[in-house]
């Protein structure tokens, strides 16, 4: 959009036909019209505050369920451990009766006492008759919840009871407990193991969710087992009234926002069910903390709207008023002042047009470019430019016109801004000491007509433009200098009235130069946040890397006691003896098996189960020389991930069952087949067949009751993975063992 003079005239001819239409109408249709942009920033201001915070919130509530699952992962392996310990204990009872010195039982299998505070064993009657402490009292513990649940039937499984203050402990705990039953299966005691809660916080508190969050391990009977809740670590209370148990009370997982009834803070929760027990890890994040972020980033984006928009609207009233007064002007003395109605046109053609350019597209460049050529076109000069000041500080040149700057040749100052223009796309310059540098130190206008003689200039530099005379207009935002306006060579020099035509340009360039700097922090912020971005990503990187190195050395280590067993073996000439060496080597390296895969794998949580049972299988066939004994082996298994904590029991279980097969079902010179398939009995159960169509189980092996030592590692790790064993002895001998599998490699691929 241009104009030239006789456009002008012809008008402010029109204007001069209609000045009551004009004043009453286009100056408030301008208004208008900066109220309507003001509106569209305000409304897409609320529009993107509205959009973080629902991210920020969307964004907590992932971080807070993987951290949940994570919690219930490590309480599962927790509890794992201290179901495991509670057998182990049973049978040592069972074996030794009063015998057994449980303090050296401990002592020697170095249970950890930061988790487990005390066992002890009571009799039918409730009467603690055994405990690990060495000095221990007994006590009765007939009227407490975890000794009665077991008394009227054996469920099986170990029994979480309440935090109580512990008879003989003496302080705060939950105990797990595991009926123990007489030769005849009637009530024979408990064996009980007081667990510490504050073991749990003290890990949750890890987690540093920062002010006003909680994590805590409750109960399906809504009874606080472990908790952190700021400082408050204490343990028991009774949440089963409240909104958040009552939501996750029937769920397996999920997340939910609630206000806390005890402190009235709302918080982001997550909650999952710890796998196999009545259990659930809770957290929950101050909603407030979650939004702080964006809070801060709200005032942000308010201030810088609030700016723009008086922005606009000052501009807009100083336009209209402008307007309004030029028009009286005009009606007053039309002839006298049709220059000056022509001049003030073209200022609104370039306000115009530098406001649409910033308005529509943002572009700085081509804002302050029509401005810069109002400028010269007013004043007449022959060359000018347009800056803003940036760190360092330099005056970065948004727009400049009338000399060639990319053909200057000269000083090397010249030469290095030169080559940032070619690279960067505009112009910098760190010297201040000129008459550019003066109008930014006094924030004042500086005007020179003979710029060789003039102090303040600091001598042109060779390869400089030439410059005659100088007039330097500081753009203000406040009491703060944030650019310059430089026009040279005026014919005959700049004076008053020329510096009082410009006066405008000064607040015409402030919006845009503002929002450039405006855009350049928010881009610098942007930055640090890509490299800040890049430090997690290599942080992970190294964690993997760190995994990997941890499975590799501990398949290393197995195989070195493997081969150490294996040369054992070999100085040892007692064949039962040798045999008993040879069958732990085949344990070691199934377990092996299992680290090697994981190290070779992307997954350092699950490995392939059917790939590994293959090589596993190929491992002990080639152990027993099966091919040359005429043993044929087939392998009918399918791929399905196991985690680590399934996946070593099942290696170990398949590991006995074949080994079996290949040593007892095909004595002599007998030969046959061996069959294995692994299958899925539902999306979440597996199922393990060993087939052989050899001799077949002796008579009078009870299975159930096992004496043999792999026998009783197939039915104590079945037991410890939740299976279940079925064995037929008909044309040879079938062991099945059916168990719940982990997640498909398809669930795990897309939960990572």
């Amino acid at each position: 959009m241009t104009t030239d003079t006789s456009d002008s005239v012809r008008g402010a001819t029109s204007i001069a036909r209609s000045p009551r239409f004009l004043e009453r109408y286009l100056s408030g249709a301008i208004v208008a019209f900066a109220a309507a942009v003001v509106i569209l920033l305000w409304t897409a201001v609320a529009l993107l505050v509205h959009q973080e915070r629902e991210n920020a919130i969307e964004q907590r509530k992932i971080e807070n369920a993987n951290l949940a699952r994570a919690f219930a992962e490590h309480t599962l392996r927790t509890l794992n451990y201290i179901d495991q310990l509670s057998r182990l204990v049973t049978t040592q009872y069972r074996r030794l009766g009063m015998q057994f010195d449980m303090p050296r039982y401990f002592e020697e299998n170095q249970v950890d006492d930061k988790l487990v505070i005390n066992s002890v064993i009571t009799d039918a009657t409730g009467l603690t008759v055994l405990g690990s402490q060495r000095g221990f009292q007994p006590a009765n513990l007939a009227d407490r919840e975890h000794v009665k649940v077991h008394v009227e039937r054996d469920t099986g499984r170990l029994f979480i009871g309440k935090p109580v203050f512990a008879r003989v402990a003496k302080r705060w705990s939950f105990i797990a407990t595991r009926r123990v039953n007489n030769p005849d299966g009637s009530f024979g005691g408990v064996v009980g193991i007081a667990v510490d809660p504050f073991y749990f916080s003290t890990f949750y508190r890890k987690a540093d969710l920062g002010k006003d969050s909680l994590v805590s391990l409750t109960g399906g009977d809504g009874i606080i087992r472990a908790r952190i809740f700021g400082e408050d670590q204490t343990v028991g209370q009774d949440v089963s009234n409240g909104i958040v148990f009552k939501t996750y009370a029937n769920q397996q997982h999920g997340t939910m926002i609630a206000t806390t009834m005890s402190d009235g803070v709302t918080r982001i929760f997550s909650f999952h069910r710890v796998q196999d027990y009545p259990l659930f890890i809770v957290i929950g994040v101050s909603e407030a903390m979650t939004l702080a972020p964006v809070v801060a980033r709200q005032r942000y984006y308010f201030v810088i709207a609030a700016l723009v928009s008086l922005a606009l609207l000052a501009t807009a009233s100083a336009l209209a008023v402008f307007w309004r007064r030029q028009q009286r002007s005009a009606e007053a003395a039309l002839g006298e002042n049709r220059e000056q109605l022509r001049q003030h046109n073209e200022m609104l053609v370039a306000v115009s047009e530098a406001q649409a350019a910033y308005l529509a597209r943002g572009d700085w460049k081509a804002a302050t470019a029509r401005l810069l050529r109002f400028a010269l076109e007013q004043s007449e000069s022959e060359y000018g430019f347009v800056g803003v000041l940036v760190a360092g500080p330099k005056l970065r040149i948004l727009a400049h016109e009338g000399v060639v700057w990319d053909q200057i040749k000269g000083c090397d100052s010249n030469a290095r801004a030169l080559r940032i223009y070619r690279e960067d796309g505009y112009l910098e310059f760190s010297n201040f000491d000129n008459l550019f540098g003066v109008a930014i130190r006094t924030a004042q206008p500086v005007m020179a007509n003979d710029v060789s003689r003039d102090p303040r200039s600091g001598g042109l530099r060779d390869g400089h433009a030439p410059m005659d005379s100088f007039l330097g207009l500081p753009i203000r935002a406040g009491d703060r200098v944030i650019g310059v306006v430089g026009l040279a060579n005026r014919p005959g020099g700049y004076d008053a009235a020329t510096l009082a035509l410009l006066e405008h340009l000064q607040g015409l360039a402030e919006p845009v130069c503002d929002s450039y700097l405006i855009g350049l922090e928010q881009e610098r912020l942007r930055a640090e946040q890509r490299q800040a971005d890049e430090q997690i990503r290599a942080a992970l990187r190294e964690k993997e890397v760190l995994l990997k190195e941890v499975h590799h050395r501990v398949k290393n280590n197995l195989q070195v006691i493997s081969s150490l067993l294996y040369l054992q073996a070999n100085s040892i000439h007692d064949g039962p003896a040798r045999e008993v060496l040879r069958e732990s080597r085949e344990r070691v390296n199934s377990i092996a098996l299992v680290h090697e895969q994981l190290y070779r794998s992307t997954n350092f949580s699950a490995i392939d189960f059917g790939e590994h049972l293959r090589e596993l299988a190929a491992n002990v066939a080639y152990s027993y020389g099966a091919a040359r004994r005429g043993i044929q082996l087939d392998m009918k298994v399918m791929e399905v991930a196991l985690q680590l904590d399934v996946a070593i029991p099942a290696s170990l279980i398949f590991n006995e069952l074949l080994s079996n097969a290949f040593k007892h079902a095909f004595p002599g010179s007998r030969t046959g087949r061996v069959e294995v398939t692994l299958s899925q009995a539902s999306p979440d159960d597996l199922i393990l067949r060993v087939r052989d169509d050899g001799v077949g189980m002796p008579e009078g092996l009870d299975w159930r009751h096992p004496t043999t030592l792999g026998l009783k590692i197939v039915r104590n790790l079945t037991e410890q993975i939740h299976g279940k064993i079925e064995v037929e002895s008909s044309m040879g001998s079938t062991f099945q063992i059916s168990f719940v599998a982990n997640k498909t490699w398809t669930e795990i691929d897309a939960a990572l």
